[in-house]
């Protein structure tokens, strides 16, 4: 969803999560995204539910599923701050956007995406995955991640 209005403007947001939602169910942006918003929560929501029921193994292997679960946790925020951090997707404004939740509409430059199609399908979808595991480790807040 962060990447959704540069790839837009750009012309190349084919395989955006926003964009497919909107083609599959006849939605604007905004419908779009607030469906991208319910589907990342019903993914958050399985993901807390499996954590808390992770079986118990033996000793060993209960802490080291502990530390893959908790890096499963952790790797998603470490993209979703980049996402906002790194000016890639919204400048300088970034840190103001992820505050306010707030980001203008770029204008379309292309009609025509890239010749890097493969590439774009694969980072959008391993975007969309990172974002949806990425507020799972923020509703955690770290703690219920330990008692695994």
């Amino acid at each position: 969803m962060t990447s959704y209005n540069k790839e837009q403007a750009a012309g190349d947001d084919r395989f955006n999560i926003v964009t497919i939602a909107m083609r599959q169910f006849n939605l604007d942006v905004a419908g779009g995204m607030r469906w991208a918003c319910t589907y990342h929560h019903e993914i958050e929501a399985k993901f807390i539910r499996l954590v808390d029921n992770v079986p118990s193994f033996s000793p060993n292997v209960d802490r080291e599923l502990h530390q893959y679960v908790l890096h499963l946790a952790n790797w998603p925020q470490g993209n979703y701050c980049w996402h906002f951090e790194s000016k890639r997707y919204f400048g300088k404004k970034g840190l103001d956007v992820k505050q306010s939740r707030q980001v203008a509409m770029l204008p379309k430059v292309s009609a025509n995406p890239g010749q890097d199609g493969l590439f774009s399908f694969c980072l959008s979808v391993y975007i969309s995955f990172v974002n949806v595991l990425a507020s799972v480790y923020v509703s955690l807040g770290g703690s219920r991640i330990w008692a695994i």
